[in-house]
């Protein structure tokens, strides 16, 4: 069985400018960059319905764990999982457009904690 997991990286795709760590530089403004071009071409709310579509499209994974803090955050959470996924066309293009996300940003596990 496969769970996503980190389908907001922790939270920073969430984040507005102001309030996202200064630490990634320029590797994460052109990722927030890219996925708001997404949420226009697609025709989707917001980044977090991008990323919840995106991984619900994604038919190897068997469950998907999102955080949240809020019960307001879960309503959302749950009102745009119940939209439709992206087709595998948007997939295939976000996967070659994200290409150049260096693993520093996209693993948690890497990133230097203060």
């Amino acid at each position: 069985t496969i769970h996503a997991r980190s389908v907001f990286l922790q939270g920073l795709l969430t984040m507005n400018s102001d309030t996202r760590p200064r630490t990634f530089g320029s590797g994460l403004e052109a990722l927030m960059e890219s996925l708001e071009r997404f949420v226009l071409e697609f025709k989707r709310e917001s980044i977090i319905d991008v990323c919840l579509a995106y991984v619900k499209a994604q038919d190897w994974f068997q469950g998907i764990v999102l955080g949240m803090e809020t019960e307001w955050q879960l309503d959302e959470n749950l009102r745009l999982f119940a939209k439709a996924c992206l087709s595998e066309d948007q997939c295939v293009e976000i996967e070659s457009k994200l290409i150049g996300a260096t693993e520093d940003l996209l693993c948690p596990s890497r990133w230097s904690r203060p």
